[in-house]
C-alpha cells in the first residue's frame, strides 16, 4: 500500500469503482457493499474509501468461492481504516491506495513457497468440497484441534472414512453436527 499526497479522488473512478464494488453473498442476502454501508456509521464514508482503495482491473483467480472478492474488499475495507486513522492523526492530506496485483501477490504468496525446494500442500485431506446426499458441503480441518471436532462429530478415526459418512446424510445434517462439536463446514448452496 501507499501513500500519496493528495486528498483528492477523481470522481468518475469513484463512481466507476463503487458500480463495479464487488458484491459478496452473505446469510440473509447482504453483500460487501452492504456490509459497508452498515459500517459508515463508525467509519465515514466507508463504502467510498474502501471502494476507491484498490486500484486495477482483471480477474486472476476463479472456482467456486470468489477469493479474489474476498480480498480486494478486505483489503479496501483495511485501507479505509488505516486511512481514517491517518486523518484521526492529523494527515488530513493523505490518501492510501493499493494496486490489484499487490493484492493478488500477498493473499496469493503462499503458492509461492517452498521449504527445501517443495511445495507446501494447500489443504489437509479432510478439508475441501464433500458431496452429501442433497449436495455439496465444505469442511475445514487444516489444524489437529479442527480435524478432531470433524472426527468427533461424524463418529470417525481415519481420513479416508470422511467422504462415506459425509455421503450418507444432508447438508444440513452434517453442518449442524459438524458445528454443535466447534468444527468448521458450511453447507454450499
Amino acid at each position: 500500500m501507499r501513500g500519496t499526497a493528495s486528498s483528492r479522488v477523481n470522481p468518475a473512478e469513484r463512481a466507476r469503482v463503487l458500480e463495479s464494488w464487488p458484491t459478496v453473498p452473505a446469510p440473509g442476502g447482504s453483500g460487501m457493499q452492504e456490509i459497508l454501508s452498515a459500517l459508515d456509521g463508525l467509519l465515514p464514508r466507508a463504502s467510498e474509501h474502501a471502494a476507491a482503495a484498490v486500484h486495477g482491473s482483471g480477474r486472476y483467480w476463479s472456482g467456486p468461492l470468489d477469493v479474489q472478492r474476498l480480498a480486494v474488499s478486505g483489503v479496501g475495507l483495511a485501507v479505509a481504516g488505516a486511512q481514517q486513522l491517518a486523518r484521526t492523526m492529523g494527515h488530513r492530506d493523505s490518501v492510501i491506495t493499493a494496486r490489484l496485483p499487490e493484492v493478488i501477490a500477498a493473499f496469493g504468496s503462499v503458492s509461492h513457497l517452498r521449504l527445501g525446494g517443495q511445495s507446501l500442500p494447500g489443504f489437509a485431506p479432510c478439508s475441501g468440497f464433500f458431496p452429501v446426499s442433497d449436495g455439496w458441503l465444505r469442511t475445514h480441518a487444516n489444524y489437529p484441534h479442527h480435524r478432531e471436532r470433524l472426527f468427533r462429530a461424524l463418529d470417525i478415526t481415519h481420513d479416508d472414512a470422511l467422504a462415506p459418512a459425509l455421503a450418507q446424510l444432508t447438508g444440513e445434517q452434517a453442518e449442524s453436527r459438524i458445528v454443535a462439536e466447534s468444527g468448521i463446514a458450511a453447507l454450499q448452496l
